[in-house]
C-alpha cells in the first residue's frame, strides 16, 4: 500500500495548498450552490397541461437544472486536489449541456430539444454551438475536448500540475493557471443558467425569497464584472471571455 499511502498523502497536501490559494473562490463558489440546489424545488405553478411544447421543455430543463450543481461540486472537489485534467472533462460536460438548452430553450422549442435528446434531431453539436456562439466550437471548445479524447500534451501538463515550459512531474503540486482555467469558465456561465431557468419557469418564487434574491444579485453582478473586467483588460483572455460575455445574452 505504499504507493496508494503517498498517493492519498499528496492529494492532502495539494487540498491544504488550493484552500490556502483559492479561499475566496470557493466561498463564492458556496454562494453560487446555494443558490442552484433550490432552484428545482421553486418552479412555482408548471405550465398548462395542453401546452405540450412547454412540458418538453419544463421537464427535461429541471432535470438539467437539478444536475448542474452536482457537476460544479464534482469539478470544484477535482480542482481541490489538483486534479485538472478530470475537471476539465466534467466541464467540457457542464457547458455542452448548457449550450444545448440555451439553444432550445430561447427557440422555445420543446419539440426540438426532446428529439435531440433522444438523438433524433441530425443536428450536431457543432451546429448547435456555431448558432450560440460563433467560433466558440474550434476554439475553446475545442481545447476542453483535448482532455476526454486523450490528447497526451494537455493529459501531461494539466496531470502534472505543470506549466508547458516546465515540465518537470510532482505530485505534489498545485499550478495557478490551470485552477483558473477550469474555475473561470464554470463560473461564468452562472448567469446563464439563471437566466434560462426564468425563462423555463416564469412563475418561479425565487422573487418570494429576499435572501435569495439577494444572493444571485451578488453572484450575477460579481461574475458579470469579473467578465467584463477581463475581456476589456486583459489582452491575453479577450477573445477568451469574450463567448462567455456572448453567453449571457438572449439568442
Amino acid at each position: 500500500m505504499i504507493y496508494y499511502d503517498k498517493l492519498i498523502e499528496s492529494e492532502k497536501k495539494k487540498i491544504k495548498k488550493t484552500n490556502e490559494a483559492f479561499g475566496k473562490e470557493f466561498e463564492f463558489v458556496g454562494h453560487i450552490y446555494n443558490h442552484l440546489l433550490i432552484l428545482p424545488f421553486s418552479t412555482g405553478k408548471l405550465c398548462d397541461d395542453s401546452d405540450i411544447n412547454a412540458i418538453q421543455i419544463q421537464d427535461a430543463f429541471r432535470q438539467y437544472i437539478y444536475e448542474v450543481p452536482f457537476k460544479i461540486r464534482s469539478i470544484y472537489k477535482l480542482l481541490e486536489i489538483a486534479n485538472y485534467a478530470d475537471a476539465a472533462i466534467l466541464l467540457r460536460t457542464l457547458i455542452e449541456s448548457t449550450l444545448v438548452y440555451k439553444f432550445y430553450v430561447y427557440k422555445n422549442d420543446g419539440d426540438g430539444l426532446s428529439r435531440y435528446i433522444l438523438r433524433k434531431s441530425g443536428r450536431s453539436i457543432k451546429d448547435i454551438m456555431e448558432s450560440v456562439l460563433p467560433g466558440y466550437y474550434d476554439s475553446i471548445y475545442a481545447s476542453l475536448c483535448n482532455f476526454t479524447h486523450g490528447d497526451i500534451f494537455a493529459q501531461k501538463i494539466f496531470r502534472s500540475n505543470v506549466s508547458a515550459k516546465d515540465t518537470t512531474t510532482n505530485i505534489n503540486n498545485i499550478y495557478h493557471k490551470w485552477f483558473y482555467y477550469v474555475s473561470n469558465q464554470t463560473i461564468s456561465i452562472i448567469p446563464c443558467i439563471f437566466d434560462m431557468y426564468d425563462v423555463v419557469f416564469p412563475n418561479n418564487t425565487i422573487s418570494e425569497n429576499l435572501e435569495l434574491v439577494k444572493e444571485r444579485r451578488y453572484v450575477v453582478d460579481t461574475i458579470l464584472k469579473f467578465i467584463e473586467e477581463m475581456t476589456m483588460n486583459d489582452v491575453e483572455k479577450k477573445a477568451f471571455y469574450h463567448y462567455y460575455k456572448e453567453l449571457i445574452n438572449r439568442t
